[in-house]
């Protein structure tokens, strides 16, 4: 009779689960508990950055976009160079931009998905089929999942680093930032720290929200929590956004790092990260409005977590395991 009713119960919360997404109009499926776990390792950031340029007398243009209408040509040698070093294996790297081009424009942002997909369930396959055609976006979208392991996805970071590759010869920025956390820290890829900072900051120059992510991380992990706010707001008032971006600008005001703390205008941002999944953010900023709302407003905070779940993320599917 007690595993009867232990199953009822699993199913009634399932189900209102389920009334949950309908009731805040939640129905499709795309990093942590009260605390967030930075991607890049303590680092000096500006130290490293300032060695780097001290190298460098090419005149390169890392300003804007308005100046900059293609990546700087020393960055484009080495990182076709990344490329085809993590492709070796394969005969050709998918591509539908003529990288032999130069004066290809620059572009940015996740993948959107099929407007007639109402699950974000299985959102890999059709990354997947869209990255092997050579989709700058697909495979920038793709290899996150890769790297994260969402959405059933085996994890690996090799593979990770070779789509962020394929999508950043093709000028996509947020693969060429990604690609240079990769040779940074040596994830998926051989350890190249000039060159991943390069490449960091050059998109963070052309305010590339992940560019801009990946430069306040380093910032923050040395203790400049300031100067990575001031990055955030700054990208975030010329509206050169991403949903990890909006998770992260919503963070520094609800724990007040490098601003005072707000924590109705972090709770409008990571509500309006969530309005932007599947991308990556909107799975964290889910699960962290789930546990500031469950007390005040439960009703509210089962919608954000049953958003969670359905994006896959690990600390969602464990707190529903537990009920």
């Amino acid at each position: 009779m007690r595993f009867y009713r232990r199953i009822s119960s699993q199913l009634f919360c399932l189900i209102l689960l389920f009334i949950c997404q309908l009731s805040i109009g939640f129905i499709c499926i795309p990093p942590y508990i009260n605390h967030r776990t930075l991607n890049d390792n303590t680092y000096n950031y500006q130290a490293a950055l300032n060695e780097q340029n001290d190298d460098d007398d090419d005149g390169c243009c890392y300003s804007s976009v308005a100046s900059c209408q293609e990546i700087p040509k020393d960055l484009q040698i080495q990182v076709h160079a990344v490329a085809n070093e993590l492709w070796s294996c394969s005969t050709t790297i998918p591509t539908v931009v003529d990288i032999s081009k130069t004066n290809n424009s620059m572009i940015e942002g996740e993948c959107a998905l099929d407007p007639t997909t109402t699950f974000f369930s299985n959102r890999s396959d059709y990354f997947r089929q869209l990255a092997l055609e050579g989709y700058p976006a697909a495979q920038h979208s793709y290899a996150l999942l890769l790297y994260s392991g969402f959405d059933n996805v085996t994890q690996n970071i090799q593979q990770s680093a070779k789509y962020h590759a394929s999508a950043a010869i093709q000028n996509h920025l947020d693969g060429l930032a990604v690609l240079g956390g990769c040779l940074r820290t040596g994830t998926g890829v051989s350890t190249n720290v000039k060159l991943g900072l390069q490449l960091i900051e050059y998109c963070a120059s052309v305010n590339n929200p992940t560019g801009v992510n990946k430069k306040a991380a380093l910032l923050e992990s040395n203790g400049n929590e300031y100067e990575a706010y001031k990055l955030y707001q700054e990208c975030y008032n010329g509206k050169r956004v991403n949903a990890l971006l909006l998770f992260n600008l919503g963070w520094c005001y609800i724990y007040g790092s490098g601003v005072t703390k707000d924590r109705i205008k972090g709770i409008s941002l990571w509500e309006s990260c969530c309005d932007m999944a599947p991308d990556e953010g909107s799975e964290e900023a889910a699960w962290n409005l789930y546990q500031e709302m469950k007390h005040d407003n439960p009703m509210k905070a089962d919608g954000y977590l049953a958003l969670a779940v359905e994006l896959g993320y690990d600390d969602a599917l464990a707190e529903i395991r537990r009920w």
